[in-house]
């Protein structure tokens, strides 16, 4: 997922010196990217990593290295090392580095709310999400703050929230009703199948004449 850390070791049959920053490539589905040199100078092991990052897509079997290390390593006569090897092309390595977004609808509009009603709002994601504890989306009314939380959608793209019942004394008139931004996870976790969670969790929410009563 994003932010997890590619680690490769390349071992040689002698200790070898490196200068510069040889990497060697990796081959998602996107554009290729470059496991950069980290450690190992004057021993037989070099250890090379990248850090996946958004757009770092490879679903299985699509996934595979260069076939050689790119950069220059010696052994300890100065002797140029053989820096060629047989590309590892895997049939069950993924990787999802990009992260989802979302939208945010439910509230449109002019429309009214009376005591009794709930207040259902869905966001809409751009990857199946699963959801644990009860996140919740603030819902700003004159009458003071409310809450809609968390209460189905899992592993889907669509994650609602409600507030069950406008209450009594629950009250705005039109042009002071407002969400509050960002939604809040309150303690549990909202990401995709690969454990990335939204890339961000703050939304627009555009309705300006929305009562409450």
């Amino acid at each position: 997922k994003n932010g997890d850390v590619i680690t490769l070791t390349a071992t040689f049959d002698e200790i070898v010196n490196v200068t510069g920053t040889p990497y060697i490539v990796l081959n998602f589905n996107s554009t290729p990217r470059n496991a950069l040199y980290t450690a190992g100078t004057g021993t037989n092991a070099l250890t090379f990593q990248y850090t996946v990052t958004t757009g770092d897509d490879a679903t299985s079997g699509q996934f595979s290295t260069g076939s050689a290390i790119v950069g220059t390593v010696k052994d300890v006569e100065g002797n140029a090392a053989t820096l060629t090897f047989v590309a590892l092309t895997t049939t069950t390595v993924t990787s999802e580095g990009t992260k989802p977004t979302f939208t945010l609808a439910g509230i449109t509009n002019g429309h009214g709310y009376t005591t009794g009603d709930p207040i259902t709002l869905t966001a809409t994601f751009s990857k199946a999400m699963n959801v644990t504890g009860v996140p919740e989306i603030q819902l700003n009314m004159t009458s003071g703050p409310k809450q809609a939380i968390y209460v189905s959608g899992t592993g889907t793209t669509s994650i609602v929230f409600t507030y069950a019942s406008v209450a009594s004394g629950d009250s705005s008139v039109s042009g002071t009703f407002s969400l509050g931004s960002p939604i809040n996870l309150n303690g549990g976790t909202l990401i995709d199948a690969a454990g990335n969670p939204p890339s961000v969790l703050t939304f627009i929410f555009a309705p300006t004449t929305v009562t409450v009563n």
